[in-house]
Formats: C-alpha cells, sequence, structure tokens
C-alpha cells in the first residue's frame, strides 16, 4: 500500500512540474486558396488551413509581391484568423519553374494564442497545399 501511495505521489509530482504550454507542437495538414485580387504583381488570397491543431486551423488573408522570372520570389504578410485568436506575420518564398510553391514564414500568436509563435511552412502545385509547422512558446 505504502508503494502504491509513494507511486501516485510521483506521478502527481511529475505532472505538477511539467509546463505543456512550453513543449513545441508539430502541426500537419492542406491549405486550400482562391485569389481575391491580383494586378500581376501583387496579389490577394483568402486560405483555408485545415491542420492538426485548430490553434492553427482557420481563415487566411494573403497578401505578396512577386516578380517574374522563376524561379519567382515572392513575400508579403499572412493573417490567420479563427476563434481562439489571430497569427500575424510576415512570410517569403518562391515559385519554382515547375509552378511549385514554397512558402515559410514565423507568425505570432493572439488572443488565446498570446505568447505562442507559430513557425510553418506551406508547399505545393494546386489545391491542396501541405502545411508543416510548430507551435512554440514566443522567445
Amino acid at each position: 500500500m505504502r508503494s502504491t501511495w509513494l507511486m501516485v505521489a510521483l506521478v502527481i509530482g511529475v505532472v505538477a512540474c511539467s509546463d505543456p504550454a512550453s513543449d513545441p507542437v508539430e502541426v500537419t495538414g492542406t491549405e486550400v486558396c482562391t485569389a481575391v485580387a491580383s494586378d500581376g504583381l501583387t496579389f490577394t488570397y483568402e486560405c483555408e488551413d485545415q491542420t492538426s491543431d485548430p490553434r492553427v486551423s482557420g481563415t487566411g488573408t494573403v497578401i505578396g509581391v512577386l516578380e517574374q522570372t522563376p524561379p519567382t520570389p515572392m513575400s508579403g504578410t499572412l493573417e490567420l484568423v479563427n476563434d481562439g485568436g489571430t497569427w500575424v506575420g510576415d512570410w517569403t518564398g518562391e515559385i519554382t519553374a515547375s509552378n511549385n510553391h514554397i512558402i515559410d514564414a514565423v507568425l505570432v500568436g493572439t488572443g488565446e494564442y498570446e505568447g505562442l509563435e507559430y513557425e510553418v511552412h506551406w508547399e505545393g502545385v494546386g489545391d491542396p497545399w501541405t502545411v508543416v509547422g510548430t507551435i512554440r512558446d514566443s522567445e
């Protein structure tokens, strides 16, 4: 009986001392975008992200600028919104000669996501694109 209580106390101590909020969370999913506006140099897309973590699933507005020669460098801003808050930040990427879109961003959380950042990578030719990222505490 004494060893059972000792084990229970040990488990409670480990759980109480662990901080799951600071453990990075790996995320995977998909994204589908619809063009809203484009003038050939700048563009706006509305994108729907469905991921393994609801904190980074939602509707995003992507605004970007691109150059015209493949590989085509691109950059812009992104705002991803859902019921828990908003993720905002800048992104960079390129469109390869084979039309593969490769984009990386670090987004900062607001609302329920205050104090977190989402480092994310999108890639794809046509819809849906793949999404891979990590949610972690902001530094």
